[in-house]
């Protein structure tokens, strides 16, 4: 199998599952007569413009969710207590780890481990899995072939 192949398989995957759990998010909704809070991480220094709108459309237009714009302020602080779930866009992995400082990824891991949600897209997926917050058991497959942009998966 060629290694594009492969790439778009595994965005493809990547995707679905992306959806999956946005798409689980009302149900979660339906079940609590309280609306699931969800905060969505929004540094512009670190998040990418269009990762960060595109998910705030999708979670504008859930019924029974109630979005907030987040910062590293609210992670590192006591905001994450308000929030079920926490949405890290795409943007740079390693300027989402600066931005949120040791302690912030800190506290996003205590988050999960108290029974809270993460949905990481792309660069968000990435700091789960790497940088100190190691929410995910993998690691970096083929990093020589790595490629930052964009494509269309038929």
């Amino acid at each position: 199998m060629t290694h594009m192949k492969t790439r778009t398989r595994f965005l493809a995957g990547m995707t679905s599952m992306l959806i999956g759990m946005t798409a689980a998010l009302p149900l979660m909704a339906e079940d609590s007569p309280k609306p699931v809070r969800v905060g969505l991480y929004a540094a512009p220094a670190c998040t990418d413009a269009k990762s960060r709108e595109a998910a705030w459309r999708v979670l504008g237009a859930a019924p029974g969710i109630r979005a907030e714009r987040i910062t590293s302020e609210t992670v590192r602080g006591a905001g994450l207590k308000e929030l079920d779930v926490v949405v890290l866009p795409g943007g740079t992995g390693s300027g989402l780890a600066k931005s949120l400082r040791p302690e912030g990824i800190e506290a996003l891991a205590r988050h999960v481990a108290e029974g809270h949600g993460v949905i990481g897209i792309c660069a968000g997926g990435y700091l789960m899995a790497r940088d100190g917050v190691r929410l995910l058991n993998t690691g970096l497959h083929d990093g020589e072939h790595w490629a930052r942009g964009e494509a269309f998966v038929d």
